[in-house]
């Protein structure tokens, strides 16, 4: 389950939309400091929708001819390879995180991949309103790690996933930053969750884990390459397939030093 996240701001988001219609690789986020904010339920999150036809209407019964409901032909990026099409250009949208349970008003922030088709709460969402989650890192709990918080409280042991400095960088400052300040980030990248989302509301899908997540957790929020990004937004029911691959390489960042945790108990 994931339940907490480290956002991007307004004009970050902005410029992952820039990549994603330019088919462009994703700039790297400025290394000027800047704290980081992380997200968690009900939180107001930057994330990215299509702009065209499938935002204006729930059915998108227009003719439109750029999406694959109407079309099997999209456009081609600079190298000649097919991208997946849009209805039309990409809108960032402010929305609060979580959907409000029809019985209760209790929040639901994640999405099963796989019952989303067939649920009542879901189908709607997930084949009309899909978004584009940009975060620099998402954040799991152990089921067997323990470790103490600051305040020496017994808690699950936490992980923080996120892409890493690009090939050549220290690994010994990575870690050494993720371990004092998460703000000080060692992500330079954002990664790109699939959501649904309907009204103000988003919800963040998950699917099973992969290499990197699997020895923390048993799920994980689906992390899409870009390719994959636009398949999601497209409405595409495979862009599961094209999942950031990128992210089996990823290092696990506990949430205190290894070797405190090591005297812990």
């Amino acid at each position: 389950m994931c339940k907490r996240f480290t956002m991007l701001t307004w004009d970050e988001t902005m410029s992952v939309v820039r990549s994603l219609e330019t088919h462009a690789p994703l700039n790297p986020v400025p290394d000027w400091p800047a704290r980081r904010i992380d997200a968690f339920p009900n939180a107001e999150v930057s994330v990215i929708v299509d702009g065209g036809c499938a935002q204006s209407c729930r059915a998108c019964p227009f003719p439109c001819g750029s999406s694959p409901r109407h079309s099997d032909q999209g456009p081609h990026a600079a190298n000649g390879s097919l991208q997946p099409p849009l209805c039309g250009t990409l809108n960032v949208r402010s929305l609060r995180w979580g959907y409000p349970m029809p019985s209760d008003g209790k929040l639901v922030f994640n999405t099963r991949l796989e019952r989303a088709p067939f649920s009542a709460l879901w189908s709607d969402s997930f084949e009309k309103r899909r978004c584009i989650v940009p975060v620099m890192a998402f954040y799991e709990s152990s089921s067997s790690e323990y470790a103490l918080n600051p305040t020496g409280r017994k808690v699950k042991q936490t992980y923080r996933f996120g892409r890493g400095k690009p090939a050549g960088e220290s690994s010994e400052e990575n870690l050494e930053a993720a371990a004092t300040e998460h703000e000080s980030s060692v992500e330079t990248r954002p990664l790109l969750l699939g959501g649904i989302w309907q009204d103000d509301r988003f919800s963040i899908v998950t699917t099973e884990p992969n290499e990197a997540v699997r020895p923390v957790h048993d799920r994980m929020p689906l992390a899409l390459s870009m390719q994959g990004a636009l398949a999601w937004l497209a409405g595409d029911a495979a862009a599961e397939q094209l999942a950031s691959s990128d992210m089996k390489s990823t290092a696990l960042y506990p949430a205190v030093p290894e070797q405190e945790q090591l005297t812990l108990f």
